[in-house]
C-alpha cells in the first residue's frame, strides 16, 4: 500500500496511488475477513489518486425508462470485484474490510443547482470491499473536499493513469430529478459533481472512468514508511528521522502465516541483551528486525538485526547492545520477522513482539569475618549510555558486530505502530517473490 494524509497525501497499491481520506472509515459499518465487526476507528478510508479505466457503468434497468440500480449494476457486480482481484495480492486482500452503508434520506446540498445530486438516492453498500464513491463521500469536508457538489474542487479532480489531463468519472449517486430518473451522477474535470447521461434505452451504455474506494483494516498495519529511503539498507538499529511525513508511503502488513514466530526474554549484562528467536520465515528478503517505540506508538529506532537467508536461520541467538537506547519512560523494544520487498511493494511481517529485558542482580561485595554479609540488591544496574551507536552482535557460526547510525536527515523513515496513520500517501503493491 502507498498512502497519503488528511490533506490527501498518497499511498501506493501496486502501480496505483491511494489517498487517505479518513482514519475513521467512510461512514459505514465494517467486518474483517474473519467476520468480526470492526469499529470506525479501525477503518482507513482510501480513494485512488488516479482514475483507473474507462468502462460502462450500466446502472440502467428496465424499458422504456431506465431504472437506477447500483446494487445490481455491472460496476458493483463485475468491475469492482475484478479490480479487487487484479490489484491486491492475497496478503493485501486480507487487509481490505467489508463495508456496508445505508443512506439517511436527506437531499445533499447543491448550492442552488436545479439538478442536485443527493444522498437520498445514493445506493447503499452491502459487504462491498471495493466500491464506486458517492456524492456524499466526495462532498465531506472532513475528508478534505468542498461541501457543495457544485463547487469546483481540485481535490475531487483526478487524472487517468498514463494521462496528463483530468477527466470525468462515475459516482454511485443518482440525480435528484424525477424527469431524469436513472441518471447516475458524475464528477467533471473541474471537480464539480452533476448529472450524468440518462439513456432512455437500457442497452445504451456510456463509458467513463472509475475511481474506486475501499476501507483498509488498520489492525493489519504494522508499519507506515516512506517509499524513498524508508527502511535503512545497513544492519543495526537507526534513530528515526522525524521528517518527510508528507512523502509517499507504503505499508508493512501483518501476515498470519508468521504467527508462530516467537522470541525469548533477553538477559541484559553490561549493556548487552541476549535473546533467542524461533519459527522465523527464511528467504532472500526475510529479516529479523527490531524497533523501539515510545508510549504513543511513535517509532524512535528501527532496523534489521539479521538477514534470514539460510534454512538454518529459522531460529538463532542475537546479542544486541542496548546501552545507548532510551529504554525508560514507557519506551518498549519490539522484535519481529519481516519480508522487505523494496520500492512501492507492500512488505509483510509477524506481529511486533515486546522484548522483555531481564537484569540479573549484581554480585554482593566480598564478606569479611567482622562485617555481616549484606543482602543482595534487586535494583537493576543503570544501563551505560554511550553518546552514539548501538552495536548488534549476531549469534551463529560467524559472529559479527555491526554499528547503526544516528539519525540521518537523508533517511525518511516515519513508522506508526499498530495503526495506519494519515501521514503520507499510500502505495499498495503486489508482492514480489523473485
Amino acid at each position: 500500500l502507498h498512502l497519503c494524509d488528511r490533506r490527501q497525501r498518497q499511498m501506493c497499491i501496486r502501480d496505483s496511488l491511494w489517498r487517505v481520506l479518513s482514519t475513521s472509515g467512510s461512514g459505514g459499518t465494517y467486518t474483517d475477513t474473519e467476520g468480526q465487526a470492526v469499529d470506525q476507528g479501525g477503518a482507513v478510508f482510501l480513494l485512488t489518486a488516479n482514475l483507473i479505466e474507462r468502462d460502462a457503468l450500466d446502472y440502467n434497468r428496465g424499458y422504456p425508462y431506465p431504472g437506477f440500480d447500483y446494487m445490481d449494476s455491472y460496476a458493483r457486480k463485475e468491475w469492482c470485484p475484478n479490480f479487487f482481484n487484479d490489484t491486491f495480492d492475497p496478503g493485501e486482500q486480507l487487509a481490505i474490510l467489508y463495508t456496508s452503508k445505508t443512506t439517511d434520506g436527506a437531499v445533499f446540498p447543491a448550492e442552488g443547482y436545479s439538478l442536485p445530486l443527493t444522498k437520498e438516492k445514493s445506493p447503499a453498500l452491502e459487504n462491498d470491499r471495493v466500491f464506486v464513491p458517492s456524492v456524499e463521500e466526495l462532498c465531506t469536508e472532513a475528508y478534505g473536499f468542498a461541501a457543495f457538489s457544485s463547487t469546483e474542487d481540485v481535490k475531487r479532480s483526478a487524472i487517468p493513469l498514463g494521462k496528463d489531463v483530468e477527466s470525468f468519472y462515475h459516482l454511485r449517486s443518482e440525480l435528484n430529478y424525477e424527469l431524469m430518473g436513472g441518471s447516475a451522477g458524475i464528477i467533471y474535470e473541474n471537480g464539480i459533481g452533476q448529472m450524468g447521461p440518462a439513456p432512455i434505452m437500457p442497452w445504451l451504455k456510456f463509458t467513463m472512468y472509475y475511481r474506486p474506494a475501499t476501507n483498509l483494516d488498520a489492525a493489519r498495519v504494522v508499519l507506515n514508511t516512506a517509499v524513498e529511503n524508508g527502511k535503512p539498507e545497513a544492519p543495526g538499529l537507526i534513530a528515526v528521522a522525524d521528517k518527510a511525513r508528507d512523502a509517499n508511503r507504503k505499508l508493512t502488513l501483518r501476515e498470519e502465516a508468521r504467527a508462530a514466530f516467537s522470541v525469548s526474554e533477553a538477559v541484559v549484562t553490561s549493556g548487552k541483551a541476549v535473546f533467542t528467536y524461533e519459527n522465523a520465515a527464511v528467504g532472500a528478503k526475510e529479516y529479523l528486525s527490531a524497533l523501539l517505540c515510545d508510549g504513543d506508538g511513535r517509532v524512535l529506532y528501527y532496523g534489521w538485526l539479521k538477514a534470514l537467508t539460510e534454512a538454518t536461520d529459522t531460529s538463532g541467538t542475537i546479542e544486541l547492545d542496548v546501552s545507548a537506547l532510551p529504554l525508560s519512560g514507557g519506551n518498549t523494544l519490539y522484535v519481529f520477522n519481516e519480508q522487505r520487498n523494496g520500492g512501492t511493494y507492500t512488505d509483510y511481517s509477524s506481529s511486533l513482539l515486546p522484548l522483555t529485558l531481564k537484569y540479573p542482580a549484581p554480585e554482593p561485595p566480598p564478606s569479611t569475618p567482622s562485617t555481616p554479609e549484606p543482602p543482595p540488591s534487586t535494583t537493576p544496574p543503570a544501563p551505560e549510555r554511550p553518546s552514539h551507536h548501538t552495536p548488534v552482535k549476531v549469534g551463529g557460526a560467524e559472529e559479527k558486530t555491526v554499528s547503526p547510525q544516528t539519525a540521518d536527515p537523508g533517511v525518511a523513515l516515519y513508522a506508526v505502530f499498530a495503526a495506519a496513520s494519515a501521514a503520507g500517501a499510500v502505495h499498495v503493491a503486489r508482492r514480489r517473490y523473485e
